[in-house]
């Protein structure tokens, strides 16, 4: 089966749902505890989060594949970046 890789990676580039959790997360840490690590991501979330946001998502196997991957490598860094705050690292 051949892969479609512009719907990959537009699958990748729209997975505006993780931006907005990155963004709450990011200002919760800002305001409430005054870290100020997220500041120098919060262009680029921007960026992501009106890229995913503008276009229609259509129905198909590489574009789910982009976009699972996409909220994969999100976790990931949503892990890397917030859970050693949370046990006191």
């Amino acid at each position: 089966m051949k892969m479609n890789f512009k719907l990959f990676i537009y699958g990748m580039f729209s997975n505006w749902g993780l931006v907005v959790l990155a963004n709450i997360l990011g200002l919760f840490f800002i305001n409430v505890i005054g870290i100020d690590l997220v500041r120098q991501f919060t262009p680029f979330l921007y960026a992501l989060l009106s890229i995913g946001l503008y276009f229609p998502q259509p129905n198909s196997r590489d574009f789910r594949l982009g976009y699972v991957i996409a909220f994969l490598i999100g976790l990931g860094f949503l892990f890397k970046f917030y859970y050693p705050l949370f046990i006191g690292a």
